[in-house]
């Protein structure tokens, strides 16, 4: 796997954490965050009140897979963070 990306999410503001296309596999770790909830999405940018159907990580917290793999049955293009808080979030694109 190529070396993370470094995501800065910036209180209460949904940040897109997947390129402009649908990734292999993608790995992310919550580096710094109280709570961080990410969310599958099929493209559209969702709104911070849709993050109630989301999972929630802590620092040191994160995944690995594809997409379906993190949210089976969704069929999901992309992944978004959202937080309370200020955090930064490694992500890995293979």
């Amino acid at each position: 796997m190529p070396p993370p990306k470094r995501v800065d999410v910036p209180a209460y503001t949904v940040t897109k954490l997947t390129g402009s296309s649908s990734p292999g596999t993608i790995a992310f770790q919550i580096k710094y965050g109280d709570l961080v909830t990410i969310m599958g999405t099929t493209g559209a940018t969702p709104s911070a009140s849709d993050f109630a159907d989301g999972f929630d990580y802590v620092t040191r917290e994160g995944e690995r897979g594809t997409l379906d793999d993190i949210f089976p049955g969704g069929s999901y293009t992309d992944l978004y963070a959202f937080s309370r808080d200020d955090a930064v979030i490694n992500v890995y694109h293979a």
